[in-house]
C-alpha cells in the first residue's frame, strides 16, 4: 500500500480543529495544568494564536497522510522563530 504526504484541505483543517481542540483541552486536565472549565476556551485560544490565518498562517505547515487514496492522518509542522526549536506534531 502506498502512503503520501500532500497539503491539507481546507474542509480538512476545519475536521483538523474540530478534533484537536477536545483532545488538546483534555490533555492539559489529564495532566493537571488546566482544570475542566477553562480547558475548551484556552485551547481554542491557543490554536488560534499558532494558526490566526488558518492553513495561511506563517510558519505553519499542516498537512495530510493518505494510505492508498484515503486520509490516515496528518502532520503539523512549526517553525517558530520566536521559539528555540521547531516542532512536529
Amino acid at each position: 500500500m502506498e502512503v503520501s504526504i500532500r497539503g491539507m484541505t481546507e474542509q480538512e483543517f476545519q475536521a483538523f480543529v474540530a478534533l484537536t481542540v477536545p483532545a488538546y483541552a483534555a490533555d492539559k486536565v489529564n495532566s493537571g495544568n488546566w482544570t475542566s472549565q477553562e480547558a475548551m476556551e484556552r485551547s481554542r485560544k491557543e490554536l488560534t494564536a499558532l494558526l490566526p490565518a488558518g492553513l495561511a498562517s506563517p510558519n505553519q505547515h499542516l498537512y495530510t497522510i493518505e494510505s492508498g487514496a484515503e486520509p490516515a492522518g496528518h502532520i503539523w509542522l512549526s517553525f517558530d522563530p520566536r521559539t528555540t526549536g521547531d516542532t512536529g506534531f
